[in-house]
């Protein structure tokens, strides 16, 4: 029922000028949450849609969030962004899921995935691997998680 009502109100924001980054980055929470019960469920092609739709929804939101703020809440000009990267590399012969901050990312074997991330401290993890971690991304840097085999 949560999914039916982010969509539609999703479709209302889409004719928005201005849609709540906040907002569209719940909503794709939501829909990677529907992802993993489906993929659980033995769902995978269903899971896959959705994990399309929050990617999208995401890419909406750092649009947004981009667009959305005056240029003096960004800061005096040359100031370094607060926001750096997470680069998503899977290594292994078969989709992995990674989640970053508590969303849920999918990785398509051998595939990569960009993700923002604000910068600082974060915690990861790779269930696959039973894997837990803390890293750090600066602010305009990159950061790399490479999931590969043992």
């Amino acid at each position: 029922m949560a999914i039916l009502l982010y969509a539609t109100e999703t479709e209302v924001r889409d004719e928005l000028e201005n849609p709540d980054p906040k907002f569209l980055h719940e909503a794709a929470r939501a829909y990677r949450a529907r992802a993993d019960a489906l993929r659980a469920d033995g769902r995978g092609t269903a899971a896959q849609a959705d994990i399309k739709r929050a990617d999208k929804l995401d890419a909406k939101a750092q649009k947004a969030a981009n667009t959305a703020k005056p240029p003096s809440s960004q800061g005096e000009a040359g100031q370094a962004p607060k926001t750096g990267q997470v680069m998503l590399v899977n290594a292994w012969t078969e989709p992995v899921d990674v989640v970053v901050e508590g969303t849920t990312y999918l990785v398509p074997a051998g595939a990569r995935k960009l993700i923002t991330q604000a910068a600082g401290d974060f915690a990861y993890t790779v269930p696959v691997a039973q894997h837990q971690g803390r890293a750090r991304v600066e602010a305009g840097k990159t950061f790399t998680i490479r999931i590969s085999p043992r």
